[in-house]
């Protein structure tokens, strides 16, 4: 079996998450990318939580859980784009999907995706028509509240060393900076009336 991008895949089998059923999937080690098999036998990408929904760059910081080895979200980059994609279903299938500065599609435009479809709905059907920043849509992960949270919990609970300790907790500070210059310049503007 091959990927998208030609590569070898290899197949394997995972539990449904909602029918007492498995599934097939398929991963190119190469692309590290996992896929499943269409109805109509075309292999889709499936989508990777902190990653671009165009190209696959990385839009979250992530910390590697010490004993378990899988990556946790901990905040969105400060350059991510969150778009939101209204689908012809109607409420319920509106979602946000984020995405780098490149592959944001604007407002009025179709998403640009590795693959035809997002949820089972070709995008050609599919409009961008709002785009949101981390700062406002995750503004709680830029709260002193949530810094003090994660100072404690990547010590107590991941036990994580102190170079990556400070590394995550410097990087932290710095995406943090913009959330606060566009809280500021809010509260700088004169209220109407």
């Amino acid at each position: 079996m091959k990927c998208a991008a030609g590569h070898e895949a290899t197949a394997y089998r995972v539990p449904h998450p909602l029918f007492a059923a498995e599934v097939d999937l398929h991963r190119c080690d190469r692309c590290r990318r996992e896929y499943a098999i269409g109805r109509d036998g075309v292999g889709r990408w499936l989508r990777r939580a902190g990653f671009c929904d165009g190209c696959d760059a990385p839009t979250w910081h992530f910390v590697t859980h010490p004993t378990a080895g899988h990556d946790i979200l901990l905040w969105p980059t400060p350059t991510t784009r969150f778009a939101y994609i209204l689908t012809p279903d109607g409420p319920g299938h509106d979602i946000y999907r984020d995405y780098c500065p490149a592959c944001c599609p604007a407002i009025g435009a179709p998403p640009r995706r590795i693959i035809a479809e997002i949820d089972g709905v070709p995008i050609a059907t599919a409009v961008c028509i709002d785009h949101l920043t981390p700062h406002t849509k995750y503004a709680h992960l830029y709260s002193g509240q949530y810094g003090a949270w994660l100072d404690r919990w990547l010590d107590d609970h991941l036990h994580v060393d102190a170079e990556t300790h400070a590394r995550l907790l410097a990087q932290w500070t710095e995406d943090r900076t913009p959330a606060l210059e566009e809280t500021s310049a809010a509260l700088m503007e004169p209220a109407d009336g």
